[in-house]
C-alpha cells in the first residue's frame, strides 16, 4: 500500500491550509474583539439611559485662542 502522510505533514506542504490557519486564528480575535466592544457599548449605553441627568446652561463668551507653532487650536468657553 501507498504511503500515508499524516495531517501535520500535508499542512506544511499546502499554502492554502496555512491561510486558512491563519485566516481563523486571526479571524476569531477580531470576531471575539468585536463582539465585546459592542457589549460595551451596549451596557454604557443603558447605563445612560438609566442614570443620565439633563444638563442645561448659558454660554456668555465664547474665545478661539491659536498656537503659535499650530500645534493645536484650544477654545474657551465661560458659563454662568
Amino acid at each position: 500500500m501507498g504511503k500515508r502522510l499524516s495531517f501535520l505533514r500535508l499542512s506544511a506542504q499546502s499554502f492554502w491550509m496555512w491561510l486558512g490557519g491563519f485566516w481563523l486564528v486571526f479571524g476569531s480575535v477580531f470576531l471575539i474583539t468585536g463582539i465585546l466592544m459592542i457589549t460595551v457599548a451596549a451596557t454604557q449605553h443603558g447605563r445612560i439611559q438609566k442614570e443620565g441627568q439633563v444638563a442645561s446652561g448659558t454660554v456668555l463668551s465664547k474665545s478661539i485662542m491659536s498656537d503659535d507653532k499650530n500645534t493645536g487650536t484650544s477654545y474657551r468657553i465661560d458659563e454662568q
